[in-house]
């Protein structure tokens, strides 16, 4: 049995997975843009089927809503090895209570080809420390 606790090491940003997995998380930057159009796009498919958008229209819409300089929205994403494997998707609201804000978390994805891998888990791990 392997042990899979998880260990989140905020100052490399590297997580750890036991033996099995090593999963680094990165806020999204302009240099991941390539890789962020593909995870969006592997969402648009995983959840539309064959109605989902192509990887033009993915890419307009990422760069005109979600990671533009007007947008709320911020990204990280999952990697394994050199392979974009997850994202998520959040924005920090106010007002909250006590003049402080609360995280909203909009979206949460894994790669189809990375599921089972506690890659989630991993990503809310991530978020939490940050919440």
């Amino acid at each position: 049995m392997v042990n899979m606790a998880c260990l989140v090491k905020l100052k490399n940003q590297a997580i750890h997975i036991g033996q099995i997995v090593m999963i680094k998380i990165v806020p999204y930057k302009h240099l991941y843009l390539d890789d962020t159009i593909e995870i969006f796009t592997q969402l648009s498919a995983y959840y539309l089927k064959d109605n989902a958008s192509d990887r033009g229209a993915v890419a307009n819409n990422l760069k005109k809503n979600i990671v533009s300089h007007d947008s709320a929205m911020k990204l990280l994403l999952a990697y394994h090895q050199q392979t974009v494997c997850g994202l998520a998707a959040y924005t920090i609201m106010y007002p909250a209570t006590k003049e402080t804000g609360q995280l909203f978390l909009k979206e949460l994805f894994i790669s189809p080809d990375f599921s089972r891998k506690r890659i989630g888990e991993t990503l809310m791990s991530y978020i939490a420390n940050i919440a």
